[in-house]
């Protein structure tokens, strides 16, 4: 897993599959990063197009994320593209505290 960070007027990090307990530690590093760079009033977009599955440990890592964003006076994007994914956020309530793109 190599998530990227870009820099594009926002911080982005681009997951590049599954946020699994198996890879949610190859993404903490780049959110941590993208963090440091998020300024008041901007949002952190956390891309999981690639994403079909996110598990607890994925959900913890979101959780923590959207916290950090709102303490700095941020928030979080999170850009989808599988239902599987929507139903999750969804399930877990994290669509009331990021705002969730469906493409």
């Amino acid at each position: 897993m190599n998530p990227n960070l870009i820099t594009t007027g926002h911080p982005t990090v681009t997951a590049p599959g599954d946020v699994l307990s198996t890879t949610a530690e190859a993404l903490r590093q780049p959110l941590q990063a993208a963090l440091q760079q998020l300024r008041p009033g901007q949002a952190l977009e956390l891309d999981l197009r690639a994403a079909r599955m996110i598990d607890s440990v994925g959900l913890n890592l979101l959780v923590t994320v959207i916290k950090k964003a709102k303490a700095a006076g941020g928030s979080v994007r999170i850009r989808i593209s599988q239902s599987s994914v929507q139903r999750i956020l969804h399930f877990s309530r994290l669509h009331q505290h990021a705002d969730i793109i469906s493409s």
